[in-house]
């Protein structure tokens, strides 16, 4: 009971809560600064459809950075379909059309993190598919960003029917078989 606990543990035990519960940022609070990050970078980085700048290493370190807490993230199904009130939806999908590959793959991860078995975030990313679809086809495009390519495509697909008919309409399945 805690009315007949020793003032002074009762006291600690308070400071000891007070401490957890403000300990910092929640996660969600995190997600939001992270997609600020992206956004924020993203506007000074090289234009996103193609020109072939490079970005600098403190902008480069900033963005891997954002995208590896985004990823880490919405492994969490609730935290994932945060991504749709929170824009972030766009932000990540923009950088589908990055001129920088280790962005490309980046976003590419994202989208399959945050659609994998997760209906809201496939229908969300959906319209991706065909760009998707086209990283996965570049051959001059690394190798590590084409099999997150197809890793995206796989969770925009996987038990979601929307997502096969657009495969077959975006004619997945001869990319499919060339990559």
């Amino acid at each position: 009971d805690p009315a007949q606990m020793d003032p002074e543990r009762r006291q600690w035990l308070e400071g000891a809560l007070a401490s957890v519960v403000s300990a910092g940022p929640s996660e969600t609070e995190i997600l939001k600064a992270a997609l600020v990050q992206l956004k924020t970078h993203g506007d000074s980085a090289p234009d996103l459809a193609g020109e072939t700048n490079t970005l600098n290493e403190e902008d480069s370190d900033v963005l891997d950075k954002a995208f590896q807490q985004i990823i880490y993230l919405i492994e969490d199904v609730d935290h994932a379909k945060d991504l749709i009130p929170l824009e972030g939806i766009s932000v990540i999908t923009q950088y589908l059309h990055h001129s920088n590959s280790g962005l490309l793959q980046l976003a590419c991860e994202a989208v399959a993190t945050a659609s994998q078995n997760n209906p809201a975030c496939q229908e969300a990313f959906l319209p991706s598919l065909p760009r998707l679809l086209a990283v996965v086809d570049d051959s001059a495009l690394p190798d590590g960003a084409r099999v997150k390519g197809l890793y995206a495509v796989s969770c925009l697909t996987r038990e979601y029917e929307p997502g096969l008919r657009e495969l077959l309409k975006s004619d997945g399945l001869s990319v499919l078989l060339h990559c």
